[in-house]
């Protein structure tokens, strides 16, 4: 998998994921160099915020790319962009549409590696009554395995992780995925958060660990490099990163002091990971504090926390476990 052109995107798994009411954390690169030039352009176009602009450009290109297995690969990958502001009545409808294109590609060219790893990823995740078809996901695995396809890696992890296999084998398709790809972040991230979700705190704490590395190294280059938006999602990375430390002491009661230096450094920054708001950090860091029998500390994040539920179930949650220990 080349690392050149790169987007970092969440895995169109977690997408559909959504859509349907499950959860996942994982992700992947999605590269889009492979593609030709005006594909490539159009996925750009939409990775930058203008989906728009680029169902216009995908339009122009009908007469001469649109009978090949690239075109609906695209068409089908925009769907995701539009998932995203999709009414609860729209978005089945938009995930089907992306699944037939997905499909409609792969009848065109049955080794088309991106078209059959995002139509796996759908095929896991979503439920049989959307078309979802966990042997057609395996059967696609096999295929890319058999192919020597560089996203056998992604997929396999994802697949089990998705079809709750047992915990050692999801860390094993993890661990191949890493040793494959040890540059990458993202399935070292994820293997990191599974296990840390898996109450294996130790195993990851390692991979976090690695982690911190691996962000401080592709840091330093980027601002040798002076590329102001890979800055941006390597600090992001490292507001993920350090969460997942938080939680971890949080919920272990070890690394306490690494877990609240980190989620302290967020609180002061008024900072969190996406989609992570920042009642989740005070809390967090109302746990680690219980452990360290700090109870002032815990009943001031605790109340922060508080300021920041707005109907959050999953805070709301956390917070009456904080009452409760």
């Amino acid at each position: 998998m080349k690392h050149a052109k790169t987007l970092v995107a969440t895995l169109f798994l977690l997408i559909v994921c959504s859509l349907f009411g499950q959860t996942a954390t994982a992700q992947v690169r999605i590269q889009f160099n492979s593609l030709p030039e005006p594909l490539e352009q159009v996925m750009n176009t939409a990775a930058a915020g203008d989906v728009e602009e680029a169902e216009k450009q995908l339009k122009s290109l009908r007469s001469t790319l649109g009978d090949t297995a690239d075109y609906h690969y695209v068409k089908g990958s925009l769907a995701p962009f539009k998932l995203a502001e999709a009414s609860a009545i729209r978005a089945p409808f938009i995930a089907r549409g992306m699944r037939k294109n997905w499909e409609k590609a792969v009848e065109l060219d049955p080794d088309h590696e991106l078209a059959n790893f995002s139509l796996a990823m759908f095929y896991a995740a979503a439920p049989g009554l959307f078309g979802g078809d966990p042997e057609k996901a395996n059967a696609i695995l096999a295929h890319l395995q058999q192919l020597g396809s560089d996203w056998q890696y992604p997929l396999k992890a994802n697949l089990l992780m998705a079809q709750e296999a047992d915990v050692i084998e999801v860390k094993n398709a993890y661990l191949e995925w890493v040793a494959f790809a040890p540059k990458d972040i993202p399935p070292r991230f994820t293997i990191a958060a599974y296990l840390n979700n898996e109450g294996a705190y130790e195993e990851a704490a390692h991979q976090l660990a690695q982690l911190d590395t691996l962000i401080a190294h592709q840091l330093n280059e980027a601002r040798v490099a002076e590329d102001e938006a890979l800055i941006q999602d390597l600090t992001e990375e490292q507001h993920k990163a350090d969460y997942q430390w938080g939680k971890l002491a949080a919920e272990s009661g070890t690394y306490l002091e690494e877990g609240k230096r980190r989620l302290q450094a967020m609180v002061a920054a008024g900072e969190s990971p996406k989609n992570i708001n920042l009642g989740f950090v005070h809390a967090r860091l109302a746990m680690v504090f219980r452990h360290l029998g700090d109870d002032a500390a815990v009943q001031m994040h605790r109340s922060a926390a508080e300021q920041f539920m707005s109907g959050d179930r999953n805070l709301d949650s956390l917070i009456a476990r904080i009452d409760e220990s």
